[in-house]
């Protein structure tokens, strides 16, 4: 496995193959673009949740069905974008 930092918003690309996604900020949903970009076969490890977090596992089958599931609680610092972050919130 190799593992390429990707600065981009939740809705941004991923990595440019769409194989792995570990995201490091907890989103209050799993945002769409994220899914659509996964290629078949391509997986997605994202905090999700405000107060209560759970950590979710997004596989994209070679069909393009997905699948999901919750691996375990987690506490995460939230998903914002680089304009909320430089005004310090």
């Amino acid at each position: 496995m190799s593992i390429k930092n990707v600065e981009k918003s939740a809705a941004g690309p991923l990595l440019k193959d769409g194989s792995l996604a570990l995201h490091v900020g907890a989103a209050p949903e799993i945002p769409k673009p994220l899914i659509d970009q996964l290629k078949p076969g391509g997986r997605l490890v994202i905090p999700v949740g405000n107060t209560f977090q759970e950590l979710k596992v997004v596989d994209k089958n070679e069909d393009g069905s997905v699948k999901m599931c919750t691996e375990t609680s987690v506490r995460y610092v939230p998903l914002t974008s680089r304009e909320a972050q430089l005004r310090g919130y």
